[in-house]
């Protein structure tokens, strides 16, 4: 079975954390990039000594465009936490209505995303302990209506040197101006003699805060590829350059205006693993925007 998966990454350039603010994506606060941020646990101790932790799986921020948000109260094992902890109440900057209706169950918050108002709130967790004592634990979190940069990487790794590959990168608003994919581990970049002078696949933009898509250009490998990174496509000044062999496996250079999203599809064994399952391919699509919109770096993978 291929198992696809959408790792979190990083912004790269001060200044493009996500905003606070509940702009259109691509202007004013949302003109930076955003990304999800990694997982953080915040540890605090219980009467006794017992260790505890609530765990912000959204690394502090919060995008209101995602259905439901999920935080959770935990102990080393659960069957301590069955013992020692009566059950959790949730308060949004003081404030437990508005996380009313709460489907977590006893020790988690489970709400939509729209409960948190765009802006920096204090999520404070309530914990009621068996023997009726009561601690508090409060969290910094950060929610936005901007979206976030998304990297999506479709390979047929299950088909081995032969898979195909679609990578597609959004935005979510802001402009890009250069995109590059690296491979962290698991595919490399060729250029197969065969193909030379074919087509090997198309580069695509669309609106990187939906579905849309325009049509392709076509990507082609030069009849004489001696070695060395290749320009498969040269249109004014966009450009798409491959590196057969190397894990840095493709540059997209000189973006047109307001491109939020790009989407390449490679004919097979261009962007390929050297053998077949058990495969596990992992990449990184950087984007570079204009000024203002900084950097960030995204991974994506998957598995056979």
């Amino acid at each position: 079975m291929i198992r696809a998966r959408l790792v979190l990454a990083c912004v790269l350039a001060a200044g493009a954390a996500a905003p606070a603010a509940a702009d259109t994506p691509g202007e004013g606060a949302c003109a930076a990039f955003s990304v999800p941020g990694r997982a953080i646990e915040h540890p605090f101790e219980l009467p006794g000594g017992q260790r505890a932790l609530v765990r912000d799986p959204y690394g502090g921020l919060i995008f209101r465009n995602r259905l439901f948000v999920s935080f959770v109260v935990r102990t080393v094992d659960k069957a301590q936490r069955e013992q020692v902890i009566d059950h959790v109440e949730w308060m949004l900057d003081g404030d437990p209505a508005p996380l009313a209706r709460n489907r977590g169950g006893r020790y988690a918050l489970l709400v939509p995303s729209t409960r948190f108002p765009a802006g920096q709130h204090q999520l404070t967790a309530h914990v009621v302990l068996r023997d009726g004592q009561a601690l508090d634990e409060a969290i910094d979190v950060n929610a936005t209506d901007c979206q976030p940069v998304t990297f999506f990487a479709d390979i047929a790794v299950s088909r081995g040197r032969r898979a195909a590959a679609t990578l597609s990168v959004g935005s979510g608003g802001p402009p890009m101006r250069r995109v590059t994919f690296t491979a962290l581990r698991g595919v490399r970049a060729a250029a197969p003699a065969a193909l030379r002078g074919r087509a090997i696949g198309t580069l695509s933009f669309f609106d990187g805060t939906s579905v849309r898509q325009a049509a392709g250009l076509t990507l082609r490998l030069p009849r004489r590829a001696a070695g060395g990174s290749v320009v498969v496509l040269r249109r004014g000044a966009l450009r798409v350059t491959l590196h057969p062999g190397r894990r840095r496996l493709l540059d997209v250079n000189g973006l047109p205006d307001g491109t939020t999203g790009v989407r390449v599809r490679l004919a097979p064994g261009i962007v390929a693993p050297r053998r077949g399952c058990p495969v596990r391919a992992d990449l990184v699509a950087t984007v570079l925007g204009g000024r203002g919109s900084g950097a960030a770096a995204v991974r994506s993978g998957v598995r056979c």
